[in-house]
C-alpha cells in the first residue's frame, strides 16, 4: 500500500492538480515497492505506475512554472485603475 498519497494535500476545484513534489513521492514510493516486490507482474505494474507518476510530475511542475509566469507578468504591470484622467 502507498503510504502517504495526496490525502495531506488533496487538490480542490474540477481541474485540480496535486502539487509536482506530491507526484514525485508517489513514484518513489511505487518504484520502493516494486524493488521488494516478489511478482514479477506486481512489479512491472508498479513500474509502469511510478513511470506515470513522473509524467504527472513533470506536468505539475510546468502548470505551475506557467502560474508563477502569470503571477509574475500580473505583478510587473503598473496599476492604472483610478488613475485615468487625473
Amino acid at each position: 500500500m502507498l503510504s502517504g498519497g495526496l490525502g495531506r494535500h488533496r487538490p480542490r476545484g474540477p481541474h485540480a492538480m496535486a502539487s509536482s513534489e506530491d507526484y514525485r513521492h508517489l513514484a518513489a514510493e511505487c518504484l520502493r515497492i516494486a524493488h521488494e516486490n516478489q511478482t514479477e507482474r506486481n512489479r512491472t505494474l508498479l513500474l509502469r505506475m511510478a513511470h506515470l507518476w513522473g509524467k504527472l510530475a513533470e506536468r505539475a511542475g510546468s502548470a505551475q512554472n506557467d502560474e508563477l509566469d502569470l503571477g509574475f507578468a500580473d505583478a510587473a504591470a503598473p496599476d492604472t485603475r483610478g488613475t485615468q484622467g487625473s
